[in-house]
């Protein structure tokens, strides 16, 4: 008997998710075939923040390795130093993929959506990326500002999160991305 599956809730782009095992199976978009090669590619490289595509089940659907933890939506469920670690996330991201084939002639490969909706967290620290679904090629400066603004607007918004709170987690998400950029 096949193990069941459990939906899974807070994506925002996929229209089916779901968790069987230690696997997650989801519905297959336009970018999931070039999503698949950034992923095989990452494991290949060493990059451990990101789901391994273990290929497509009978249904067509993607099967990803699946990562314990949890997203989160609001700030108070990162701890110290997540937005340092997040922000080091993509740049070995960045790095993993610079001057590989799947940059096209790009700087990279970014991942298109690194928000907290997108990230698994542990005890309030990130530890993988998922949603691969608008990863592509870029620049390392792409996801930093869209993110750090993302990531910061929302706190700000009804969070009570003081302006130099605020200041100062963006500060250290965009210099931990920015790290070794223009060395």
């Amino acid at each position: 008997m096949p193990a069941p599956e459990e939906p899974l809730h807070g994506g925002h782009n996929a229209t089916e998710v779901v968790r069987v095992g230690d696997t997650v199976r989801r519905a297959r978009d336009s970018n999931a075939a070039f999503a698949a090669r950034v992923l095989r590619h990452l494991e290949s490289a060493g990059y451990p923040y990101a789901p391994r595509h273990l290929g497509i089940d009978e249904r067509g659907r993607d099967v990803l390795g699946f990562i314990t933890g949890a997203t989160t939506d609001h700030p108070a469920q990162r701890a110290p130093g997540a937005y340092a670690r997040g922000g080091r996330m993509l740049r070995e991201l960045h790095e993993a993929t610079a001057g590989h084939m799947l940059a096209a002639g790009r700087e990279c490969v970014v991942h298109g959506d690194p928000g907290p909706f997108n990230t698994v967290f542990r005890d309030g620290l990130p530890v993988a990326f998922i949603d691969w679904s608008s990863c592509r090629p870029g620049d390392r400066l792409d996801p930093a500002l869209p993110a750090a603004r993302r990531r910061h607007a929302r706190a700000a918004i009804g969070w009570a999160v003081s302006g130099r709170e605020l200041v100062l987690r963006h500060r250290t998400f965009l210099l931990a991305v920015l790290r070794g950029v223009g060395d």
